[in-house]
């Protein structure tokens, strides 16, 4: 057996796989009897996964092991920074992420925040306690409270531990430590505080553009191509818009506070995590600790760049530049965003509405131009024409991925999925949901005649529906049991599968499984296991199943970053991961 194989301490058939979904995509290979933690032929190069697991059944013995594909892309990862090479990185446009998730610290490597400011936020958490132990043991004085001074800096330390460098299990060996010394006049352990003052490294830097950067993306916003706006007002407003826009550019803004990512960000956390997880850097067998998870591609790194669930698109074009800027060779959007037309369409038919479904403004006026108010309708949908303009013409350069929406809609996506249908767009890579099965998910949009063929098909979970497309009922559910379904929906066949994709989560009441654990992000103190994982779903996941697998193509040189082309892409997963990828395979 390999050193850093990890035993399972029951006993689980290959198909109750917690990361069965990486088996499926030919990532991980069983290996049963016989054979120990390696396929045949197969070599261990540095940061390739060891065995993931492995159990007894039935008497023979149960490995599960990277395939010689994950193989390769070790090899290449290593050939990238042997050469001086940048990883092959994926832009993460979402809600943000737990940057402290001991599956992601090591992989993502940027987090800007762009709901409080569209020009960005980035966080770095106080360390006054830090600072004031090193003060007292730099002097060699230490108070008689000098231990909870040290718990205090160790909080502190788990506020650091998203950030590269950061030694997750010394953290932890601290914290017990430290619980074994009462608060106030024991005498101070020396050895204990140069061990916590050098668990934190310096931060990570945010990479905030430059002066060139600004520049680069000012020439970016006035070559867009807006010809397509038919009405002369509206052409007013949006080069307005897109004016104040330059105008307004300048680079992200530092706070002096901890990352409210950390407590909120679950769906983009339970992306990132199917993308990039990778299993923390030091894992002690002995100490409780985080699991072996990885991601499909865990080679690679996360920028994430958080936006707000809300109304407002410039945060939005702002993340999607700065992703752009990044140089990321895919760039991932697994949310939907609000479409300020459709909303105003929904009014006409309503006769009701506010100001951001309606339009106050209906002549040029100066006050307009000037105000700061994001919630008018004019704004919006000139906000609208430069994020499509601006998708338009990122797509033709980089791999952009989107999620198909989670409404059931036969034949309609989400917005800004449903831009695959307009001129221009084609390009951009929507991924709907399969179940385990390989059939479509109940939830999912996009798998009617006139759409099915047009999207990527990706494994996720599945959803319950009982109409004229869809018998998908749990029969061990709640509602599955309540009614005689045979008699119901007679002759048909029941297709769902209960299956779902283990992901990563943020602890606390926020999180996607929401325990009601005290709201400490992952790695504090008493973090359960249950806390920081979850059963993920819907087309984020599918599209997270894909983000990764592209960002693996590019790694080796499958397709090409520069030259997006769809159909490359689809092809290469339907020889090597997933036949189900295409509408009617």
């Amino acid at each position: 057996m390999t050193a850093n194989t990890i035993y399972s301490d029951k006993t689980n058939p290959p198909e109750d796989f917690y990361l069965w979904h990486l088996v499926e995509l030919g990532l991980l290979a069983v290996v049963i009897d016989g054979m120990e933690t390696r396929a045949e032929g197969a070599t261990s190069p540095v940061g390739a996964p060891a065995a993931a697991h492995e159990a007894d059944q039935d008497g023979k013995r149960i490995a599960y092991v990277p395939t010689p594909l994950w193989e390769r892309a070790a090899k290449a990862a290593e050939e990238r920074k042997k050469n001086g090479r940048t990883p092959v990185t994926v832009a993460l446009i979402d809600t943000g992420v737990d940057t402290g998730h001991p599956n992601l610290e090591r992989n993502c490597i940027e987090q800007v925040d762009f709901g409080p400011d569209v020009n960005g936020v980035t966080y770095s958490p106080p360390t006054a306690a830090l600072d004031a132990l090193r003060r007292c043991h730099e002097a060699g004085e230490y108070g008689a409270d000098w231990a909870e001074l040290a718990r205090r800096a160790l909080d502190e330390v788990f506020d650091l531990y998203g950030r590269q460098g950061v030694d997750a299990q010394g953290a932890i060996f601290a914290s017990f430590e430290l619980q074994k010394i009462g608060p106030t006049g024991a005498p101070p352990d020396k050895g204990l505080v140069e061990k916590l003052l050098g668990l934190p490294k310096a931060p990570v830097t945010q990479a905030r553009p430059n002066d060139g950067q600004i520049n680069e993306i000012r020439d970016m916003l006035a070559g867009l191509d807006l010809t397509d706006i038919p009405d002369r007002y509206q052409m007013a407003v949006v080069m307005t818009e897109r004016d104040r826009l330059v105008a307004d550019m300048r680079p992200a803004t530092e706070l002096k506070l901890p990352d409210p990512s950390r407590y909120f960000g679950s769906h983009g956390t339970a992306c990132a995590g199917l993308v990039a997880g990778h299993p923390p850097a030091d894992v002690d067998p002995v100490t409780p600790g985080p699991i072996p998870y990885f991601g499909v591609n865990p080679f690679c790194k996360i920028r994430s760049y958080a936006t707000p669930y809300s109304h407002e698109l410039l945060p939005v074009i702002r993340a999607l530049i700065a992703a752009y800027v990044s140089k990321a060779e895919v760039i991932y959007i697994p949310r939907g965003l609000p479409d300020p037309a459709a909303r105003a369409e929904m009014v006409e038919i309503s006769g009701n509405g506010t100001r951001i479904d309606r339009p106050l403004v209906t002549a040029p006026d100066e006050v307009f131009v000037q105000d700061k108010d994001q919630a008018l309708l004019s704004r919006l949908m000139a906000q609208k024409a430069i994020f499509e303009a601006l998708l338009k013409m990122i797509s033709s350069k980089r791999l952009v991925i989107l999620a198909a929406g989670n409404d059931g809609l036969a034949n309609d996506l989400s917005y800004p999925a449903r831009l695959i249908n307009e001129d221009g767009f084609g390009n951009l890579v929507v991924v709907g949901a399969r179940n385990r099965s390989g059939r479509f998910a109940a939830y999912t949009n996009g798998d009617g005649d006139g759409l099915k063929d047009k999207i990527f098909w990706m494994l996720s979970d599945d959803g319950e529906a009982l109409d004229q497309r869809h018998y998908s009922i749990d029969r061990r559910g709640f509602y599955g049991t309540d009614f005689d379904y045979d008699t119901i929906a007679p002759g048909r066949d029941n297709t769902f599968n209960p299956w779902s994709l283990l992901s990563l989560d943020v602890r606390g009441s926020y999180g996607r499984a929401a325990t009601p654990g005290p709201e400490e992000p992952v790695g504090g103190k008493g973090t359960e296991l249950s806390e920081i994982y979850t059963l993920f779903s819907g087309t984020s996941a599918a599209s997270a199943l894909v983000a990764g697998l592209a960002s693996l193509a590019i790694l080796l040189d499958k397709v090409r970053a520069d030259k997006p082309d769809p159909a490359s892409l689809r092809d290469y997963i339907r020889q090597h991961h997933y036949t189900h990828v295409g509408g009617t395979s």
